[in-house]
């Protein structure tokens, strides 16, 4: 579906619908805060992955800011408009950050981004959780 800001029956992409998309609120999104709880996070994700300690990932709360979408639960998180997205985007090291966040969440889940395969002999742990929802919201907020 398209995000929320293009309000109900709208078509997602370029033309007509582009028209009508909705502008970000002045000031936009807060990119430093995201930043912050980004580069928190990320540490903590890294560490599971040098660790070995995959549980403590699969087991964070953190899709909100990691991976923000346009309808969570914690709406200080929620990406309103395309402003937002390209705010995001246009900075280099949030969008470093984002990047290396979902190969590190999949690694996690067993799966290797860069190869586009499982890993070969995971580890105790670096298995997938059946938790869909962190993945349809780490997917969602990618297509946005």
């Amino acid at each position: 579906r398209p995000p929320l800001w293009y309000g109900t029956g709208a078509k997602y992409g370029r033309g007509r619908a582009a028209n009508r998309v909705k502008k970000g609120a002045p000031g936009g999104v807060d990119v430093a805060r995201f930043k912050e709880q980004q580069a928190e996070t990320l540490q903590v994700f890294r560490d599971c992955c040098t660790t070995g300690r995959w549980s403590r990932l699969h087991r964070g709360h953190f899709d909100w800011w990691m991976f923000p979408i346009d309808d969570g639960s914690k709406p200080q998180w929620n990406i309103t408009s395309e402003d937002d997205v390209e705010e995001l985007k246009g900075d280099p090291e949030w969008l470093a950050n984002y990047r290396e966040a979902v190969q590190l969440a999949a690694l996690a889940w067993g799966w290797d981004v860069q190869r586009n395969c499982r890993v070969e002999s995971p580890e105790d742990g670096q298995a997938w959780t059946n938790w869909d929802v962190r993945l349809a919201k780490m997917c969602r907020s990618l297509f946005l």
